[in-house]
């Protein structure tokens, strides 16, 4: 019947069914084909064409150029971590303690070397360094005071072994403290800047200790600058531009005409006069006398009153108090209350607005044959001061206080007066009622 059929067809149906049946055929011989055992023969066919594909000799030349690359950057690294250690030791080998350590902690953090080695390395030349120290303070070619100073350079690293650290402490304990090279660095280390420069400036040109003394008055002179700039910044920002330009001047010629700071200086003061100009500007301040007039205790905060310090000062000549405020405009916060003694009648102490200006530790005026201590001016030979002394300094001549009892000035108890001469700063705001 198929035969029948497949003579029924067309001419093109016959093809078709042709390519059917040859289809057919080739699909069971490669379903045969895969069910046969795979032999040698076929293995070494599939590694044939697997290595036409993929050759791995084709990779040689780019992992040939990794490698050297490879080898350039680590030979690179190698060489700047040994320049990088160099220029550490001659730093310190020459007492330039504040730039090895800032060149050691600054450079090179992205190289390899000085992650893994930098600490070992270090300790490996610390101990050195150490035992170096130790054979010639035995050959006494070097004086104990200046290898502590070395000592301690090294141990700001934290790197010195416990036995080297006992070293460092038997020598510390060995040094003469009273030397002036001992006392300043102690001073420095304190915090003492200029105390630190005076001492150190005492250590002869011909002393071995000579250039450890210079290395540190400039480190304390680096400290000193370092601490003005930031008190005067502290001060501009509170626009107490007067105190932060008297701060600076009353330090400049120790620092040598430091060319920053006398920057500092035209800054601050061009500050000012931008800060005066605008207040110039704005709607006009009450006057002296209207301030006078209406201030108290109570409206110290609504009166918009400045001072070119953080500091303050009221004196009530009805009650007979010198009170002391910190803060600023319209923030003043009571610091001290004193109990005080203005000008008797006929001699009153001059009510205003004033400012504070010079001080000293002692004043005898052969007038009144009497002295004070601890004055600080506010107008002319108006002072605040102790109660009154005799010549020799040593008797009161009048202890009332809390009544008017002077010629003018502002009698304080000895113990207030310093505190005042103590703490309040020139440029001082007075306002006396």
């Amino acid at each position: 019947m198929s035969d029948m059929k497949e003579l029924n067809n067309t001419p093109d149906e016959n093809i078709t069914n042709i390519q059917k049946d040859n289809a057919l055929q080739e699909d069971k011989h490669n379903i045969n084909d895969s069910n046969e055992p795979i032999n040698e023969d076929n293995l070494n066919e599939l590694e044939d064409r697997f290595y036409k594909r993929f050759n791995p000799r084709k990779l040689i030349p780019a992992l040939i150029i990794i490698i050297f690359i490879t080898a350039g950057i680590v030979s690179y690294q190698a060489y700047q971590y040994k320049s990088l250690m160099a220029t550490f030791k001659d730093n310190f080998d020459s007492s330039n303690y504040s730039e090895a350590n800032k060149y050691i902690v600054t450079s090179g953090n992205s190289n390899i070397f000085k992650t893994f080695f930098l600490e070992d390395d270090l300790e490996t030349y610390f101990r050195v360094k150490a035992t170096d120290l130790k054979n010639k303070i035995s050959l006494n070619e070097i004086s104990k005071d200046d290898a502590l100073i070395v000592f301690n350079e090294m141990n700001r690293y934290d790197l010195l072994s416990t036995d080297l650290q006992n070293d460092s402490s038997v020598l510390s304990q060995g040094t003469n403290n009273d030397t002036p090279l001992s006392k300043g660095i102690s001073e420095f280390e304190d915090g003492k800047y200029e105390d630190a420069i005076a001492t150190l400036q005492n250590v002869p040109s011909s002393d071995p200790s000579y250039q450890n003394a210079t290395n540190y008055i400039a480190k304390s002179k680096e400290k000193l600058k370092e601490d003005l700039l930031k008190t005067a910044n502290d001060y501009e920002k509170k626009e107490y531009f007067t105190a932060a330009i008297n701060l600076i001047e009353s330090k400049l010629s120790l620092l040598s005409n430091d060319k920053d700071l006398v920057k500092k200086i035209e800054d601050l003061k061009t500050s000012k006069d931008n800060y005066l100009a605008s207040q110039k500007s704005s709607a006009a301040p009450a006057s002296s006398s209207q301030l006078v007039s209406a201030i108290n205790a109570a409206n110290i905060n609504s009166l918009d009153i400045e001072s070119l310090t953080d500091y303050l000062i009221y004196v009530d000549t009805t009650s007979q108090t010198t009170n002391v405020y910190t803060g600023s405009k319209n923030k003043w916060n009571l610091k001290k209350s004193m109990k005080c003694s203005t000008g008797i009648k006929g001699k009153e102490t001059p009510s205003g607005v004033y400012t504070i200006q010079n001080r000293d530790e002692w004043f005898f005026s052969e007038k009144f044959n009497q002295g004070g201590k601890y004055w600080v001016q506010f107008d002319g030979d108006y002072l605040f001061h102790s109660l009154p002394y005799d010549k020799g300094k040593q008797n009161v001549l009048d202890t009332t206080l809390g009544t008017p009892a002077s010629h003018g000035c502002i009698r304080l108890s000895l113990t207030d007066s310093k505190w005042l001469y103590d703490n309040v700063t020139k440029s001082t705001k007075v306002i006396i009622k």
